[in-house]
């Protein structure tokens, strides 16, 4: 008889490919956001992110957040926001989706 020790895990669900292994799928964060504004709108780009299957654009008034979501399934690495006031300063992050979940924010 074994007398070792016994570890218990609850998942929620488990990916499995063809071959039994556990598919691990980590969605890393979008990276190298950049923003370019104007009188009425601001351009946002960022670097494409493994895994993810779309993004979702937040922006807040304060550095650091709270971050409200202004646009969500973005499925390209580009967005326009048209909603600015003229004289306000923002600050964006994005996260990257997939099947799995959110992403941290961006830079």
């Amino acid at each position: 008889m074994n007398s070792g020790t016994y570890s218990i895990f609850d998942f929620d669900a488990v990916d499995i490919d063809k071959d039994g292994y556990v598919i691990v799928s980590t969605i890393v964060a979008p990276k190298d956001l950049k923003a370019v504004g104007s009188e009425s709108n601001v351009n946002l780009s960022w670097m494409a992110s493994s895994n993810a299957t779309s993004y979702n654009v937040k922006r807040s008034i304060t550095a650091g957040g709270p971050y409200e979501t202004i646009a969500t399934n973005v499925t390209g690495t580009v967005y326009t926001d048209t909603s600015v006031i003229s004289n306000t300063t923002y600050y964006y992050v994005v996260t990257a989706l997939n099947a799995n979940g959110q992403s941290t924010y961006s830079n």
